[in-house]
């Protein structure tokens, strides 16, 4: 339910935020750098599937396959620029209430894995008061449901009106 503004490298926030800046000039994964390629190690990535549902819900097969696919330098440079604008601009707005008085006026189905420890059950309400036609609904599955459950959720997309 946000917007993402379009990506871009080098200072973010020109005269202002110097962290924002900082995280800007970060090397994106799969660039190679004088120490070489920037990925993150074993255990960083252990720790990312394991907070994502773990070997629950990824086989090592494809927990691999999903890492292979961005070793791609062009994958990983769109993920990390994608990441980096929500981080620092979307996520930040949202806490300070940037969106509180916006209404959702288009009709929106929100799925989510009843496993994802990002985006929980409990933190699924109060939406009501802010959208003219939005449904909720938890499926099987965890924080990266496409890749998890990708007919359930185009089972939903088709049956959207419209």
């Amino acid at each position: 339910m946000l917007a993402l503004r379009s990506c871009t490298r080098g200072p973010v926030n020109p005269g202002g935020d110097a962290a924002a800046a900082a995280a800007a000039r970060l090397p994106a994964p799969g660039r190679r750098s004088a120490a070489g390629p920037a990925r993150p190690a074993a255990p960083a990535r252990e720790a990312i599937f394991a907070s994502a549902g773990g070997s629950r819900i990824w086989t090592a097969e494809e927990r691999d396959a999903f890492i292979r696919a961005l070793r791609e330098p062009a994958r990983a440079e769109a993920t990390s620029r994608l990441y980096r604008t929500f981080l620092l601009h979307e996520l930040p707005a949202v806490a300070r209430g940037t969106y509180a008085d916006e209404r959702l006026t288009v009709p929106t189905r929100l799925v989510v894995g009843r496993s994802d420890p990002v985006v929980t059950a409990a933190g699924l309400h109060g939406y009501e008061t802010h959208a003219d036609d939005m449904a909720v609904e938890l499926i099987e599955g965890g924080h990266f449901l496409l890749e998890e459950q990708p007919e359930a959720v185009s089972d939903r997309v088709r049956a959207m009106p419209g």
